[in-house]
């Protein structure tokens, strides 16, 4: 997003919001609302790695990262964390962004289904049923313990 239309993800990145309201970014005062619960340890360890991940890529890539701030990257961790699918490559199961397949809200039962397994190198999705033109689609985005939902949607 940093470079602009020159880039090829200008499209899909272009669609993302500037901010997403995970608890792992809010402030330390507004994060503390949840001391004593399940979700506070995942909260701070969520945010060491995060900063910790900001530091190696800048030690490593030290070129690429010029201009990015912590801020740009927990922008992007937080779109991350918050948009992939688990898919398949090569026997090895990895997590992907699909551009427009993260605008599916959850519901369950889903009315979508998809493979962990590329078709031909695409990420297919397909309806489990005849949808009527104009309903909402609902993406599951599977079972999740409370804690899950509140530190990654």
């Amino acid at each position: 997003r940093r470079i602009g239309n020159p880039s090829p993800w200008d499209p899909a990145l272009s669609v993302l919001p500037d901010y997403i309201d995970l608890p792992v970014l809010w402030p330390t005062n507004q994060a503390r609302w949840f001391d004593g619960s399940e979700v506070a340890p995942g909260l701070l360890s969520q945010n060491q790695e995060w900063v910790n991940g900001f530091d190696e890529v800048r030690r490593n890539c030290s070129a690429a990262m010029t201009g990015v701030e912590l801020s740009h990257w927990m922008w992007a961790m937080s779109n991350v964390v918050s948009r992939t699918y688990s898919v398949r490559l090569g026997g090895d199961e990895t997590i992907a962004m699909i551009p427009f397949a993260d605008l599916f809200n959850h519901e369950l039962p889903s009315d979508l289904v998809y493979s962990k397994k590329l078709d031909n190198g695409s990420f297919v999705m397909r309806t489990k049923h005849a949808i009527r033109k104009g309903t909402e689609l609902h993406s599951s985005y599977g079972m999740q313990l409370p804690k899950h939902w509140v530190l990654n949607w």
